[in-house]
């Protein structure tokens, strides 16, 4: 059976405690050191047997259930869990509708000169190849300028460097209005390094100049006529021995007759 109270169990021991405030109010002090409810219960009669089993006895009969609480926040987002296996693949879906006929593209034309207003059909574009112009049509017969796609001329790249001199060609034929004076003996080559060696026409202006090379190693990197001369007459050779031993040329003018 359900176990007394501490109050019934005083009230038992000594009806004139009073009320249950007024038998609180009682054990307020520094009076001596009381009995516990477990003593109280078993002097009064009202219960008999161990400790144990009087804490047991003061649980009293499960209480109706309490009206549902109300509904708490919303808990934080949970951790994504692991992927799943993958599901069986389903079955292939009917094929769809065929799809409207799109709208005609755009062509694009070329020739040379402007477009003929009959040629080609609203939207297309036309390239004169002759200028790179470029026309749209806009309606059945016109042709609207686009603008050219050719771009402005480009700025003169840079003088590429010096290429190597050629080898001398072989001698031509003397035409008309020129002799050609070939030096009766050769000129030698003793040192080395770049020199000039200038000839020179005893009649005419000369035209031209080149060297048979006799011996040696040679080298012409100039053959130009003399600026310096204002007959107009000679002929100058920029010639470079290579080697370690002496080297001849013969050179040749050609003189205006």
């Amino acid at each position: 059976m359900p176990g007394a109270s501490a109050y019934d169990v005083a009230k038992a021991a000594d009806p004139t405690v009073g009320t249950v405030e007024q038998w609180l109010q009682s054990l307020v002090g520094h009076g001596t050191d009381g009995k516990d409810a477990y003593q109280m219960a078993l002097d009064s009669g009202l219960f008999a047997g161990t400790p144990e089993e009087w804490l047991a006895s003061l649980k009293g009969a499960t209480g109706a259930a309490g009206a549902a609480g109300a509904q708490g926040e919303q808990g934080a987002t949970g951790a994504t869990g692991a992927a799943g296996a993958k599901g069986l693949d389903g079955a292939a879906g009917k094929d769809g509708a065929n799809g409207k006929d799109g709208v005609n593209g755009s062509a694009i034309l070329t020739g040379a000169g402007v477009p003929a207003g009959t040629l080609g059909a609203v939207g297309d574009v036309y390239l004169n190849t002759t200028d790179f112009s470029m026309y749209k049509k806009t309606d059945a017969t016109t042709w609207a300028a686009l603008g050219s796609i050719k771009g402005a001329t480009g700025a003169a790249g840079a003088t590429g460097a010096t290429g190597a001199t050629g080898a001398t060609g072989a001698t031509g034929a003397a035409g008309a209005g020129y002799t050609k004076v070939t030096a009766t003996s050769p000129t030698t080559i003793t040192s080395t390094g770049s020199r000039t060696y200038t000839f020179t026409c005893t009649t005419g202006v000369v035209l031209g100049g080149s060297i048979a090379i006799n011996s040696g190693s040679l080298s012409q990197s100039g053959s130009a006529r003399d600026m310096t001369d204002e007959s107009g007459k000679s002929w100058v050779f920029t010639i470079t021995r290579g080697g370690v031993t002496s080297a001849s040329f013969t050179p040749t003018l050609y003189c205006a007759s």
